[in-house]
């Protein structure tokens, strides 16, 4: 099956931007294919301990780490926004059976009262924001972390193989108090050698790996901030 284009024609150079705003199909296909076996949610779990507590996602995309977190750290709650009505709407399918509230909101205002979660969770999200959005969205997560909270975040370790948006400023990221708990080997694996290079050449472009087979090597980085 080919992997679907958006209906109208974009301005935005960026093709994980157009996925995200405009093709949520290319970009579930990619979160479909991520770390299939769940080795980053396994890790995730041995380094933290969410059971009964209140959570937050931001930027919760298609839903594929709200579903998890949802199905298996035993929240009391757990909330999720994204600022990107299809992708929201693609997350509430993903969670239909699920104790997940949704809000469509950005992460620079967030619609959640001063300390009133546990943790913040983020995937894929803060190392591809400018320093200035990054830093505003920051100060939300500190604002709405209850004393002693955490931001823990997901984000790729070959982020420049990956061709994501301005490659990911991980560095950035342990300039400002973020520290890597642990990392992951794991992969890309897709149902055809045909889907997997339709996906990665929308989403990357002329950044995109060489596929060979159904799968490309993948490593994801486990970070964590606690509240200031």
């Amino acid at each position: 099956m080919a992997t679907p284009q958006p209906s109208q024609p974009s301005p935005e150079p960026c093709g994980w931007i157009r996925a995200y705003n405009e093709a949520p199909e290319v970009f579930n296909a990619f979160a479909a294919a991520e770390d299939p076996d769940g080795l980053a949610t396994r890790k995730l779990r041995g380094l933290t301990d969410f059971e009964g507590k209140e959570g937050l996602e931001i930027g919760c995309g298609t839903g594929r780490f709200t579903s998890e977190l949802a199905r298996n750290f035993a929240c009391s709650k757990l909330w999720a926004c994204d600022s990107a009505p299809l992708m929201l709407e693609w997350a509430k399918g993903a969670c239909a059976d699920l104790d997940v509230e949704f809000s469509l909101a950005n992460a620079m205002k967030l619609p959640h009262k001063t300390q009133s979660v546990d943790f913040v969770f983020a995937s894929w999200v803060f190392a591809y924001l400018p320093i200035t959005l990054l830093e505003k969205c920051l100060k939300e997560c500190h604002r709405v972390l209850r004393p002693c909270g955490e931001i823990w975040a997901l984000e790729s370790g070959d982020a420049g193989q990956l061709g994501a948006p301005m490659d990911g400023n991980i560095h950035g990221l342990l300039d400002i108090g973020f520290e890597i708990v642990a990392s992951v080997n794991t992969e890309l694996r897709f149902p055809s050698e045909t889907l997997a290079r339709e996906t990665l050449n929308f989403l990357m472009e002329s950044k995109a790996p060489a596929v060979q087979g159904c799968s490309v090597p993948h490593q994801i980085l486990i970070l964590k901030q606690s509240r200031n």
